[in-house]
């Protein structure tokens, strides 16, 4: 118990974030399957509501959650957003989940909106899209700069491969999204292994310790 307390006291970001969505996920179902299923629609991301109320719904989305199935996926979120938290920080943890998540829904949005002109997608702009799985893809993907070097092939092959196996199968918009979180958080973890190797290779070399005369 002492144990999980202090992982909880030092990712303060992580509990509380997890904490109110899955406190909205709960309470918005014990007022009924109704408000839930409106309060899913108003805060959707989709494209009618990108050209309505953007500020609202982009912030608004990653707090809801369309199914109480979804709440499966929380330990997942906790686990790698507490990851990031103790390694980085609270900033970065919650600025890596915000552009995975906004960045990723835009992406997703700018794909819609050509597919309806192609007449590749069906032009129903009122799909919903809400959750914490965009954000939560773009953690997974910064912890890649985590992972040692010898494993981090093997990393980066399993979620890639669970990544387009699911695009494949089920060819949702939704996979494209995770995709697209999941590489964003890529991009983020390349900056870092990245000033990381630049600063081993500014830093002087030690001077060897002088052996001592017999």
């Amino acid at each position: 118990m002492t144990r999980l307390w202090r992982l909880i006291r030092s990712a303060p970001v992580t509990t509380a974030y997890v904490g109110v969505v899955a406190a909205i996920a709960i309470g918005s179902r014990v007022v009924g399957d109704a408000f839930a299923d409106r309060l899913a629609r108003d805060s959707s991301t989709d494209l009618d509501n990108l050209r309505t109320v953007p500020a609202v719904v982009l912030p608004a989305s990653a707090f809801v959650l369309d199914h109480p199935s979804q709440l499966a996926w929380l330990p997942l979120l906790a686990l790698a957003m507490g990851a990031v938290e103790r390694w980085r920080g609270s900033l970065a943890a919650a600025l890596t989940f915000v552009a995975g998540h906004v960045g990723a829904t835009l992406l997703v949005a700018g794909w819609l909106s050509a597919g309806i002109s192609l007449g590749w997608v069906h032009p129903s702009g009122h799909v919903i899209d809400v959750g914490v799985s965009y954000g939560e893809a773009a953690l997974w993907g910064l912890l890649a700069a985590r992972v040692p070097r010898r494993w981090r092939g093997l990393y980066l092959g399993g979620q890639a491969a669970g990544l387009l196996a699911f695009l494949a199968v089920r060819h949702g918009f939704t996979d494209i999204g995770h995709l697209a979180g999941w590489t964003i958080g890529l991009l983020l973890a390349a900056v870092l292994v990245r000033r990381a190797r630049d600063g081993r290779a500014g830093r002087p070399a030690r001077p060897a310790t002088p052996t001592p005369a017999r």
